[in-house]
């Protein structure tokens, strides 16, 4: 006879806390993300360390493939908390600083970014603080048509330092 280990509720309740947190809480395990609505809840998760557009922490990490040729908004305006998110082109560990928000609605974060048809990127959503926890919905939205900047009634604020850009959904006006 095969001898079994029996497992208490609680020790099964924390393996299943435990492997639930492994899932995006790091750039390589991000998730699909859809438009609409995508839960989050930053309260297991840790700071993973990805840099370059705002420092997140307690994140979580999304990833989004666009389905057309139009601007795209991020935001966490119908979670709690004190969030940042930041959006990113390219591959974990040689990401590239699409956008990045603090405080766009209240204390919640909100980025919008013009990308185009099979574009994929990495969206970082998380925490203002070390400890904060962000609960409810990384909201993603299709605002259609051509992106900011496309031409002068539609222009794009600049800041100082490096500025991304693609034309590649632009029309000549």
């Amino acid at each position: 006879m095969k001898p079994f280990q029996v497992f208490s509720a609680a020790a099964l309740a924390a393996f299943a806390l435990t492997s639930s947190a492994i899932a995006q809480d790091d750039c390589a395990t991000a998730i699909s993300a859809v438009e609409g609505p995508n839960a989050i809840d930053t309260s297991a998760a840790t700071s993973s360390g990805e840099a370059g557009c705002t420092s997140v922490n307690m994140d979580h990490w999304y990833s989004f493939t666009a389905a057309s040729d139009a601007s795209h908004t991020f935001d966490l305006c119908a979670a709690t908390g004190d969030s940042k998110i930041a959006v990113f082109d390219g591959a974990c560990g040689a990401l590239v600083c699409l956008a990045s928000n603090d405080d766009a609605c209240g204390l919640l974060s909100s980025v919008t970014v013009p990308l185009t048809t099979g574009q994929t990127v990495l969206v970082q959503a998380g925490a203002w603080g070390a400890t904060g926890v962000i609960v409810g919905d990384l909201t993603i939205t299709n605002l259609g048509g051509p992106p900011p900047g496309d031409d002068c009634a539609a222009a794009v604020a600049a800041t100082l330092g490096a500025q991304p850009f693609d034309t590649t959904a632009n029309t000549t006006s």
